[in-house]
């Protein structure tokens, strides 16, 4: 073990002194500032807010247009910055209705108002027959501020009933009754591990009113990203050691390390140290989201989630790197090494293409399947632990196991592979060819 540590501290170290790597660190957030700061600069011009919608109220009630207009405020209050307002103008004429309406409707006509809308003076009778509302609007396209105008009377119209004196308290209170839905998960099951699930009610109080708006899926919305910030961290940790290794085995240093070093301890020691070094840009770049998300959501992501998320990063960083040594040093250039990565890659992001499969029936065959599948197993469990029920305990265990099994026996078929490929200089070798070599050694 004492070498295989030697070896990973000189990979390192070879790592980190190159310029590729200190420009592979600081060229990407460069290039995505650059970016943002371009897109922020080619931004077209906000559009400008939209007039107001101006809206005659000939109330022959005389009562109804304070109410209509505070309604109307309501509905401004809640718009954003280019929604279309009403500014409601009621109608008061010395000369009476008839005229004030003729007069109204030559305003409509000429576009100085959008509509002009008349409520009959039995609007509030007690009286099950339709309140018949007039709209004039010169747009016949403005259906939307009949419905607004409908439904802001009827509610009003409706208080008012309720409000009468010939209706009984108890009866109002009944009427009146709000109803207030409370979402819960049924009580956990015997072995079940939902104290390893996100907690949407321990996160902070702005981003929990946000998370309850989203139903049932809030816990989804928490492990989720989890799922996303290991699958990128893998992804930029493991990919690169492919190359690493081809530029090595053109150099044929490794050759002259295999007579003091098993291959297990050189394939060890050159994972780790490759790792290491290509680990820092996962943990800028996949450590700044962790970093936002935990931040964000406080106590909704409980510290054994988050132990069980730096354990399948670190059994999927060794699994999928040491796959990666092993093609690259199966292969002899780059060219080489692409047609063999197809079928690696398409394994890589199983677990993205049934993800759907995966949020959709979390307790399902395949969602089961994936998860206790190494390759797939620590982006699988991790949306499972977004729903509820949430997986048993066992089903993590037996993923862990699985997954570490798999990696350890990775690294030892990377090793075989590794002494066999450094020495076979100048061809390439076949995905058949490459379990010859990983069971002869």
């Amino acid at each position: 073990m004492r070498r295989a540590l030697v070896v990973a501290g000189v990979e390192f170290r070879a790592f980190v002194r190159t310029r590729s790597f200190v420009i592979g660190l600081v060229l990407p957030p460069l290039l995505g500032a650059l970016g943002g700061f371009a897109a922020w600069a080619a931004r077209p011009p906000e559009p400008a807010a939209p007039p107001p919608v101006r809206i005659a109220i000939l109330d022959r009630t005389g009562s109804l247009f304070d109410s209509l207009a505070l309604s109307a405020a309501r509905r401004n209050a809640g718009l954003g910055a280019r929604g279309m307002r009403l500014e409601l103008e009621p109608v008061a004429s010395s000369a009476g209705f008839d005229v004030a309406e003729r007069e109204l409707e030559n305003r409509v006509r000429e576009g100085e108002l959008h509509a002009l809308a008349e409520i009959p003076a039995d609007a509030g009778a007690a009286s099950a027959e339709p309140v018949r509302l007039r709209i004039v609007a010169r747009d016949a396209t403005r259906g939307d501020l009949a419905g607004w105008l409908e439904g802001a009377l009827r509610e009003e119209l409706r208080t008012r009933a309720l409000r009468s004196p010939g209706v009984p308290v108890e009866l109002r209170t009944r009427l009146e009754r709000p109803v207030l839905a409370e979402l819960q998960a049924p009580a956990p099951a015997p072995g079940e591990a939902r104290g390893l699930a996100p907690e949407p009610r321990a996160a902070p109080a702005l981003v929990r009113r946000l998370l309850e708006q989203l139903g049932p899926r809030q816990k989804l919305v928490i492990a989720g990203p989890l799922a996303f910030i290991l699958f990128f961290a893998v992804t930029i940790a493991a990919a690169p050691l492919l190359q690493a290794v081809l530029e090595e085995k053109a150099n044929r240093v490794s050759e002259i390390l295999l007579a003091s070093i098993s291959p297990f301890e050189l394939m060890l020691g050159k994972l780790l140290g490759s790792l290491a070094a290509c680990g820092i840009a996962a943990f800028v770049y996949a450590g700044t989201l962790l970093a936002i998300l935990v931040l964000a959501l406080g106590a909704a992501l409980p510290l054994g989630l988050l132990a069980l998320f730096a354990v399948y990063l670190v059994l999927s960083l060794l699994l999928w790197g040491a796959l990666y040594l092993a093609l690259g040093a199966a292969c002899t250039d780059m060219k080489d090494a692409q047609n063999l990565m197809l079928p690696v890659m398409l394994v890589q992001i199983l677990p993205l293409m049934f993800m759907s499969s995966v949020a959709t029936e979390p307790t399902g065959g395949l969602a089961r399947l994936l998860s206790v599948f190494p390759p797939s197993a620590a982006v699988a469990m991790l949306l499972r632990l977004g729903h509820d029920p949430a997986p048993h305990l066992l089903e993590i265990a037996l993923s862990l196991a699985l997954l570490a099994a798999s990696a350890l026996a990775c690294v030892w078929a990377a090793g075989r592979v590794l002494r066999v490929g450094l020495l076979a200089h100048g061809r390439s070798a076949s995905l058949r060819e490459i379990a010859r070599w990983v069971r002869t050694g």
